[in-house]
């Protein structure tokens, strides 16, 4: 969800516009740049055409990264303006946000450049700045050679502008944008659906990538059970109880991990346990304890309520890999069996990253 804010900062040769708030992107959440207070910062994404534009708040910055086609300036919460610069194009003194800036929120806008001629010139270059500049009222021509578009690029600017909460703003030691990023994740909740009851899973996520382990703790029983088993003696075995109990393992890509809604396909497999659960079993009952096995195809939506907790919500489908005789001879004597083994699952919960 986007709230626009339609203001407009005029100058000849660059425009500041489009300056709005971004629900959906939680980069400055996820990010954790803070200042000295230990206050997380707010991120202003600048889309520009040039890297020569110079950026300078009213409380200074805390970080600045160029990234292609963008300028990431993470400033303090309570910013009010800013001054943009650039050695050709002019400068916009103290644009005045049309909105305030709140701490972990990503704020976007666009700087267009409206001098045609140098815009051209940019283009025809491939976006490198190589331009003769003859601006009306100059007698010296000015000629200089800079990438445009490049990847992330620490900057380690000492400002100390104004006070924030009485304390001045230092420079943020920088880490570059691609490094690596690895959580790990505990989840609890509630399979409604296969083997139902409560579970507990661990989760190592390393960027977008994540492998989970989990144990759901089973709480129906399949009772009075009576089998006729030429196994043993020809006999009926009479009223016994079961209960079964799930161990799982799976891998999975979050498609969009920045985002305020987290879509996760997920593939594995799974252990179904049952065992035996009535009071008394005789010696060499060759249902005492049998396994199953699943493979697994899950969709997990999760919702980030912050960037450490998470609810979410997942539909999978179970289909059987393997099975134990002892399951063959039961899994018509009660629904629970094949449910364990096959079909339809779902679990909620939530999530807590560290």
């Amino acid at each position: 969800m986007l709230c626009p804010v339609s203001t407009v900062a005029q100058n000849n040769d660059f425009v500041i516009e489009n300056f709005r708030k971004n629900l959906t992107d939680l980069t400055a959440i996820s990010l954790n740049v803070k200042d000295l207070n230990g206050k997380e910062a707010a991120l202003i994404r600048f889309a520009v055409r040039d890297t020569l534009f110079d950026f300078d708040p009213n409380l200074g910055y805390l970080k600045l990264e160029k990234k292609k086609g963008e300028v990431w300036l993470y400033v303090p919460q309570l910013t009010k303006r800013i001054t943009i610069s650039h050695p050709y194009l002019g400068i916009i003194r103290d644009y005045e946000f049309p909105t305030a800036i709140e701490s972990k929120v990503t704020y976007t806008a666009d700087i267009r450049i409206t001098n045609a001629a140098y815009m051209q010139a940019l283009i025809a270059n491939g976006g490198m700045t190589n331009i003769l500049v003859g601006k009306e009222g100059k007698d010296s021509e000015e000629e200089s050679t800079t990438p445009v578009i490049s990847d992330s690029i620490p900057v380690t600017n000492d400002q100390r502008r104004d006070d924030v909460y009485g304390q001045i703003v230092p420079a943020v030691s920088e880490k570059k944008q691609n490094a690596t990023e690895a959580h790990l994740l505990f989840g609890v909740g509630y399979q409604a659906v296969g083997v139902v009851g409560p579970y507990a899973s661990a989760n190592i996520s390393i960027n977008s990538f994540n492998i989970e382990g989990g144990y759901v703790f089973g709480q129906k029983k399949a009772e009075g059970i009576s089998i006729y088993s030429s196994e043993y003696g020809d006999n009926i075995l009479r009223n016994m109880d079961f209960k079964v109990n799930q161990a799982w393992a799976r891998i999975g890509i979050d498609a969009n991990p920045r985002s305020l809604i987290i879509v996760t396909p997920q593939v594995g497999c799974a252990v179904n346990m049952f065992k035996l659960d009535s009071e008394t079993s005789p010696d060499g009952n060759p249902f005492e304890t049998f396994y199953t096995y699943s493979g697994i195809a899950a969709l997990r939506l999760q919702i980030a309520i912050h960037k450490n907790f998470r609810l979410q919500i997942t539909p999978e489908y179970h289909f059987a890999l393997k099975k134990d005789p002892a399951y063959e001879v039961v899994k018509d004597t009660d629904k629970l069996f094949k449910s364990s083994t096959e079909g339809f699952n779902l679990h909620a919960g939530i999530i807590l990253r560290i």
